[in-house]
């Protein structure tokens, strides 16, 4: 889990998606009345790769790799505030 509280995107909860037949963890962030749902599916030997943004139906979506994980977050917060989560996320190491 990362905790980015202090940045203005406090962790609200999680769920369980599935994606593909497998179940798969998904955190969901709070920011500006908007909600930010983070998905995470397992990608053993996936390159890692830098956030590639994307529009799909209003919503704004970020997608990376990163240490055999596929990342997707998508929001309907401005491309900007997607952009600066995503970084932070990135950047912060997962709570203990």
């Amino acid at each position: 889990m990362v905790d980015l509280a202090k940045q203005d995107f406090p962790l609200v909860g999680g769920r369980i998606d599935v994606v593909g037949k497998v179940p798969v963890a998904t955190l969901v962030y709070h920011h500006a009345k908007h909600l930010i749902s983070l998905t995470a599916v397992p990608a053993p030997g996936r390159a890692n790769s830098a956030p590639a943004a994307s529009a799909v139906s209003g919503y704004n979506m970020y997608r990376w790799a990163e240490d055999g994980v596929a990342y997707t977050a998508l929001s309907d917060v401005a491309p900007a505030e997607l952009d600066k989560f995503a970084d932070l996320f990135r950047a912060s190491p997962p709570n203990q």
